[in-house]
Order: C-alpha cells, then structure tokens, then sequence
C-alpha cells in the first residue's frame, strides 16, 4: 500500500529514468554547442582559463581612479604585482547633471581604458564605458556629501563590473589551448578592438 504523497514504486522507476534521459540529453546537446562557462578558469589541458588573473592594474593616479581601482581588485586572488602578462591602464572621469531641478542629481562615472600586453607594450583592446547613480540632495552639507560619495562609489562599481566584463569575454574569445605545455597560452593576437 502507498502512502499519502509517494508515488507508487512502478511511476517511481519510470519518472527516474525520464529525468536520467533528459538530464543525459542536455549534456549531450550542451557539449555539442561548445558551451562552455564564461568565468571559468581554463588551463593549457583544457580544463581552466580565466583571463582576469592575468592582468594587473595600473597604479591610480587620483581618487576617482582609486574607487573604480578598488572596485577591479575586490574578490581578487593576491599575487605579485607585476608578474602578470597584461596590463589594464584607465582614464577616468566624472560629471554631475541636475535631473529634478537641484533636489535630485546624476553622477556618473566615465572610464576610457586599454588592456596591453605587457611584454611589447601592444594594445589589445580598448573601449569606454560609464556608470549612472543619482542622489537626492537635501541643503545639509553633511548629507549632501554623503550622498554624492555613495553615488560615486555605486557608479565607480558599475564601471569596474563592465570594464572585468568586456576583458573576460576577450580572453574567452581569443584563448586557445597550448599542446604539451602547463602554461596559459594565447592564440595570435587580434586586432585591437574598440567597444562603446
């Protein structure tokens, strides 16, 4: 007899094997598409490659640099400065715009930036991209300025999250598999390539 809620052991074997042939047939058509997780790390034998832990960032040269610098670092592995085979270097810029008059305003956080190899100095990719946050503002300096930080550093992180973004999916477009070797390798260089 079976109980309340339990499917009867016959239904039981049969809804097992149909979830066992839907779950073999999506790898199946997964592994056919050449699908393969974008923040994976990937190694030279095919099992790893992650192109973010192979660039460093260059020193920041103000503080508006240092938000969006911190931003790129967070989460990151530790590791000697230096050693790393790219180099992302950065400009960045900010601007305030009125949206309701002077009681709700726009920062927004502008970044042009290269990623280069670090050996000849060549430019890979290269792109711009910016990050939006208002604020509401309400004639107390004191919270004013609190505000307008905040909205600085949500729009400094929107820029790092794009800017780690576009390099991933560069190195998971041009990475290629080394034969032989335990290293990272490149396949050859492409063009340098400019985003919005």
């Amino acid at each position: 007899m079976a109980q309340a809620g339990a499917l009867p052991e016959e239904t039981g074997g049969s809804a097992r094997t149909i979830t066992m042939l839907a779950l073999l047939l999506t790898m199946l058509l997964l592994a056919g598409c050449g699908f393969s997780p974008m923040y994976a790390e990937r190694a030279a034998d095919g099992a790893a490659l992650h192109g973010w832990e192979q660039v460093d960032v260059a020193p920041p040269a103000d503080r508006l640099t240092q938000l969006v610098y911190n931003e790129l670092l967070q989460n990151r592995p530790p590791a000697q400065r230096g050693n790393r085979p790219y180099v992302l270097t950065m400009k960045v810029a900010e601007e305030e715009a009125d949206l309701l008059g002077d009681r709700l305003q726009r920062m927004r956080v502008k970044a042009e930036f290269a990623l280069m190899r670090r050996t000849d100095g060549r430019v890979l990719m290269q792109g711009r991209t910016y990050g939006d946050a208002s604020y509401h503002t309400t004639r107390l300096h004191l919270a004013d300025a609190q505000a307008r930080a905040a909205a600085m550093k949500t729009a400094a992180r929107l820029v790092a999250e794009d800017i780690r973004t576009r390099i991933s999916a560069y190195f998971a477009r041009t990475a290629t598999n080394a034969p032989g070797t335990s290293t990272l390798a490149f396949g050859p260089p492409a063009p340098a390539a400019t985003t919005r």
